[in-house]
């Protein structure tokens, strides 16, 4: 199963929820990144979004928000939400980096004139 289904070109915001055994981790003061690829093993991103970009207003109860526009060629990519939490991040207990992989699946928009 895809994780997340886009059309080429569309401007959406991504809800993360990161949680820690069950709980909501404070990720507060941490740094994120959000990087697409057509490979695991591709060094370039298609898409790369760092701590800037995110709404970290609810970071405290592990939620971020993220604005991204998928303007890249349909297709199948991996995405990767990464976090590094510091001994100055409420969640942070010395240097902690956690990520997960996603699928994405950009497909073609449909254009009438």
């Amino acid at each position: 199963m895809t994780d997340i289904i886009v059309k080429e070109g569309e401007a959406k915001t991504l809800t993360f929820t990161i949680t820690q055994s069950g709980e909501d981790l404070d990720v507060s003061g941490g740094d994120f990144r959000f990087a697409v690829k057509q490979t695991k093993d591709d060094a370039a991103y298609q898409i790369n979004k760092t701590t800037s970009d995110f709404d970290d207003t609810n970071a405290g109860d592990g939620i971020l928000t993220l604005p991204v526009t998928f303007d890249i060629d349909p297709g199948e990519y991996v995405a990767e939400l990464m976090i590094n939490l510091t001994d100055s991040s409420a969640g942070g207990d010395g240097n902690i980096d956690k990520s997960l992989d996603l699928s994405l699946e950009v497909l073609k928009a449909v254009i009438t004139d």
